[in-house]
């Protein structure tokens, strides 16, 4: 009798290390990672997306993936090997053109940036409890808190920015104008995650997309998983970047959030 052979989820339920039914500190996932990145470099155009590929060149990467790597005998047509090249070869375009655009996007973002900044100095304020709005911040103090601005790095002005839209979905949605300090979702905004959803950019979207993240309702089981399995399937299945790692575990805490807002009312 021929063993039984690892099938395929359906449904990205899990991380992908879960998925192969490897344990969370088991150095096989990390090798496994390694050995297919150094294959697909060595055998595919990762300047071509992965549904560009050349069918016939796919299929010479993963014979060639279960011959060199025999953990993969384990499954069903080798799956884990395209599951994750596909997920990297996304990763590695999206940084390259992050890269070719860099000097680019930080010019538009340090412009952005010293406008947004000014702008919330000036508006900061509090809904006060007749339903007005009061503003925080005087003249005069607005002037000695505007900050000397220097060059910005793409990852610093990414963060900003990234922080500033989290207030402009906050105040569409009627609550606090004033940004929090810590990307925990307060318990008094009433911020749906749908509408958070909606805000990601259209490249994050796309990575949660292909590693099977394809409704609010994946979030929110998501938002379940323990801390662990959620981080590895974040860091290697979908390879988000810290910041995109940022913007989802926002999202996932408004999942939480609704789910205990919900659990209250009841």
């Amino acid at each position: 009798m021929g063993r039984n052979l690892i099938r395929r989820p359906r449904v990205a339920h899990a991380s992908l290390q879960k998925s192969m039914q490897l344990r969370n500190k088991d150095p096989q996932f990390k090798h496994f990672t390694k050995h297919m990145r150094k294959l697909a470099k060595e055998m595919l155009d990762v300047s071509i997306c992965f549904r560009d590929q050349d069918p016939f060149v796919m299929e010479d990467f993963r014979a060639a993936a279960i011959k060199s790597y025999p953990l993969l005998e384990n499954y069903e047509n080798g799956w884990p090997a395209l599951v994750y090249v596909q997920n990297w070869i996304g990763s590695v375009r999206s940084h390259l053109r992050k890269a070719n655009n860099g000097q680019k996007r930080n010019d538009e973002v340090d412009e952005l940036l010293r406008d947004s900044v000014s702008e919330e100095l000036e508006v900061k304020c509090q809904l006060g409890e007749n339903g007005s709005y009061e503003t925080r911040n005087s003249p005069s103090d607005i002037e000695q808190e505007t900050p000397q601005f220097s060059p910005l790095s793409i990852s610093q002005a990414k963060s900003k920015r990234r922080s500033i839209t989290r207030s402009s979905i906050a105040s569409a949605s009627g609550a606090s104008v004033e940004r929090p300090q810590s990307f925990a979702p307060s318990r008094h905004a009433q911020i749906s995650v749908s509408a958070v959803w909606e805000s990601l950019q259209d490249e994050l979207k796309r990575k949660l997309e292909v590693a099977g993240v394809t409704t609010c309702a994946h979030i929110r089981r998501m938002a379940e998983w323990p801390v662990s399995e959620r981080s590895a399937f974040l860091q290697e299945d979908v390879q988000l970047d810290p910041f995109e790692s940022r913007e989802v575990n926002v999202l996932l805490g408004y999942a939480l959030e609704e789910k205990n807002s919900t659990t209250e009312m009841l």
